[in-house]
């Protein structure tokens, strides 16, 4: 019975290949990754980009309003230095020299009715001289004569000093006035230009700032 045992023996599987063979069946399949929660995201940094959006909004907003008003700022400030310019011009060209030519008329027709009132006064005294005319009507005209050359001459003498007036003080006023005003429109012309680059930079920056900030928030959520 022993050597009937012994000699089964090379029939019967060792453990070991047992084991071999029944591991591909028999081994448990790996555990399947268990899942992870759904990424959540903070209620505020959600709050935070939307209220950045709406400030890069208002930033963009604001630099384009403000552009349209500077710019038309500075065109009246143009518009205000180019009448002025005109004016001044104008008066130069025209205002002045057609001023001038009038008060130079009105001196020459003062100075030829003063010349013809002090003739008339001249003949009628040499009218009346050795005359035998009554003596109330001849002094009565040599008197009205008199009187209107006086007054001619007296008018002479206003026309003189209008003339000298407007040359040497009011027509220089004037063009005072006009350049002083070319100037003013220049500065408000510069100071416009001025105020629209600087307010252009400095929406420029808060549009940036703005953009930043949401980049910033964006990427940290």
């Amino acid at each position: 019975m022993a050597r009937a045992l012994g000699s089964l023996s090379w029939f019967a599987p060792s453990s070991l290949a047992v084991t071999a063979l029944l591991a591909p069946g028999c081994a448990s399949a790996p555990p399947e990754p268990e899942p992870q929660p759904a990424a959540t995201i903070d209620p505020r940094t959600e709050h935070e980009l939307e209220v950045t959006r709406a400030l890069v909004q208002k930033a963009e907003m604001e630099a384009r309003s403000f552009d349209v008003e500077a710019s038309q700022r500075v065109s009246q400030a143009k518009a205000k230095l180019d009448m002025a310019k005109r004016e001044l011009n104008d008066f130069l060209e025209r205002a002045a020299p057609h001023r001038l030519a009038e008060a130079r008329l009105r001196l020459q027709e003062a100075k030829d009715s003063a010349q013809e009132a002090a003739e008339e006064l001249e003949q009628i005294e040499l009218m009346y001289e050795g005359q035998d005319l009554d003596d109330r009507t001849a002094e009565f005209v040599v008197q009205r004569g008199r009187r209107h050359a006086e007054r001619q001459a007296e008018w002479l003498k206003l026309e003189e000093q209008a003339l000298v007036s407007l040359e040497r003080h009011e027509l220089p006023l004037d063009k005072m006035s006009l350049e002083l005003a070319i100037q003013e429109a220049e500065s408000e012309f510069a100071a416009a230009q001025r105020e629209r680059e600087i307010g252009q930079l400095e929406k420029k920056i808060a549009v940036l700032e703005a953009e930043g900030e949401l980049a910033e928030l964006g990427a940290a959520k």
